[in-house]
């Protein structure tokens, strides 16, 4: 005996070509993590040190125009290397479910079963965890660097462009790095708290490992790289200013994201053949 009237009835509506049917799948996914408890705290928290560094580099471009005083700061490197922390806790709360949450709910067969292939579903999820971390880390460098150019003309013309390709470089690579490491570890589990406090632990003992590095080795170029905070502070300062010295920790970084998406890639593959034997 039944106990559904109801039949199944195909969708008969148009469809997104499968070429852009991924942003169907960034703007759910980013909808789901802006509606996080976490996830709006934070941002608000990020809007703290931005509204300090913006008063800061106002006055330090009054200062300057007087030609009283230089304040021996730099607002955009004190902005970033602030806000990577806050980006670190945002990919922990609202990025570390964005695989996880899919394979909890069984969705993800559906997902790789027919509608999507696994590099469009990457592309999906790790854009929208992309261009949510960038409304703390890439946006408000951007418009610290244009405030800055209006009230310090030494920071005008072609000292603007290079300063924002810096953020733009800088902070582009930053964000695919930690998109790509988060969404590695996402993909190893279904319990996004708890993939939440490894990718917490990773990124804050690794700094712990590092100074114990620097210690046992009196200081050692390399020691730096074995921070995540030290990593993106590295590659922030060699994008400002670009030398050989110091092209170490973004090539580290990069490298971590190369090894970070062959995991996924291993991961979504294997979870492609599970899809389609289910």
């Amino acid at each position: 005996m039944g106990i559904y009237k109801e039949g199944y009835r195909e969708y008969s509506g148009p469809l997104y070509p499968a070429r852009t049917r991924f942003l169907v799948v960034a703007s759910e996914e980013l909808l789901r993590m802006l509606r996080g408890k976490w996830t709006r705290r934070l941002l608000y928290l990020a809007s703290v040190p931005f509204i300090v560094m913006v008063a800061i580099a106002l006055f330090k471009g009054v200062l300057a125009s007087a030609g009283s005083f230089n304040l021996p700061v730099n607002p955009i490197i004190q902005l970033m290397s602030i806000e990577a922390t806050v980006m670190a806790l945002l990919a922990a709360s609202a990025g570390a479910g964005v695989i996880a949450e899919d394979r909890k709910s069984r969705s993800l067969v559906l997902y790789l079963s027919r509608p999507l292939s696994p590099a469009r579903y990457a592309w999906g999820k790790g854009l929208a965890l992309w261009g949510l971390l960038s409304i703390v880390f890439w946006v408000p460098a951007l418009v610290l660097s244009w405030l800055q150019a209006l009230v310090d003309p030494s920071f005008s013309g072609m000292a603007l462009l290079k300063i924002m390709a810096a953020v733009v470089l800088s902070g582009g690579g930053a964000m695919a790095v930690i998109t790509v490491v988060v969404m590695a570890l996402s993909s190893l589990g279904n319990r996004s708290g708890y993939i939440g406090m490894a990718w917490i632990a990773l990124y804050f003992f690794s700094d712990v490992v590092s100074h114990a590095v620097r210690q046992a080795t009196n200081h050692a170029f390399y020691s730096d790289w074995f921070s995540f905070q030290r990593l993106l502070k590295g590659t922030m300062d060699w994008a400002l200013n670009p030398s050989l010295d110091a092209i170490g920790a973004p090539l580290v970084l990069l490298g971590i994201g190369f090894l970070a998406g062959v995991l996924l890639v291993w991961r979504l593959r294997r979870m492609m053949r599970t899809a389609v034997s289910a």
